[in-house]
């Protein structure tokens, strides 16, 4: 399992789903540590550091999520997820080529080779004003690498919902059921063929109000991509 399959996987499976919520707003910011990936952008120019940052690499990788009802949008500076537990379907967004691919998790197969679980500690502390509990996630996919992350979860808030999930996120979906309320903050440590990092994914803000129904839909403007051009297809939902 690559990194942005890692970062992606995370990203889904850490808004399992719950029962309906009132209106959510959450923003996010996710650091990514490499050392060779930090050598590395130290040879590009300017211009080639500024699009990589585009995609996660040498800086934050800020996020809002909007929550309401059955639906969830998931905001970055190069996508858009929209996904709906009633209709089980996720669309992938590219805000750069404003084309979109639809993705039907009805049926989403296992969890393919990726093992992982979750044990709850007796540790708190408060984040946001919240009281949250750690949990430790571990996570291994044979040769592609293993992961462990320590999730700081706040139990008076519950987890925003999202489809069924399958392949890599299917397994990392059974362990984060076993997690009471909402990850606040995970800090993960990945061994894979490309070194080690450390993803840390911090929730900076929290708000309830309500969503306009809008935020839900496709934009005007955005059209399908073509068959078989896979923009934003999310493969690791094990999706048709």
């Amino acid at each position: 399992m690559n990194l942005r399959t890692a970062l992606s996987t995370m990203a889904v499976a850490t808004v399992i789903a719950s029962p309906a919520l009132a209106d959510m707003k959450i923003v996010q910011v996710t650091t990514i540590k490499n050392p060779a990936q930090e050598q590395m952008l130290k040879k590009l120019s300017p211009e080639q550091r500024a699009e990589a940052a585009k995609h996660g690499m040498g800086a934050p990788i800020h996020s809002t999520t909007y929550v309401s009802g059955s639906h969830t949008r998931v905001d970055t500076t190069e996508m858009t997820t929209l996904s709906d537990t009633s209709t089980k379907t996720i669309y992938m967004l590219n805000n750069e080529t404003h084309q979109y691919s639809k993705t039907n998790l009805s049926s989403p197969g296992g969890p393919g080779s990726l093992n992982a679980g979750v044990q709850k500690t007796a540790k708190t502390k408060m984040i946001l004003g919240h009281l949250t509990t750690l949990y430790h996630l571990t996570m291994s996919a044979g040769q592609a690498g293993t992961m462990a992350a320590d999730v700081w979860a706040a139990g008076d808030i519950p987890q925003p919902p999202t489809p069924p999930l399958g392949g890599p996120a299917a397994a990392i979906a059974a362990a984060m059921r076993k997690i009471k309320g909402l990850p606040l903050l995970v800090v993960m440590h990945a061994n894979s063929p490309y070194g080690e990092f450390t993803i840390t994914s911090t929730i900076k803000s929290i708000s309830n109000g309500p969503i306009a129904a809008s935020t839900f839909k496709i934009p005007a403007g955005y059209k399908p991509a073509p068959a078989g051009a896979g923009v934003g297809r999310p493969r690791m939902f094990g999706g048709q």
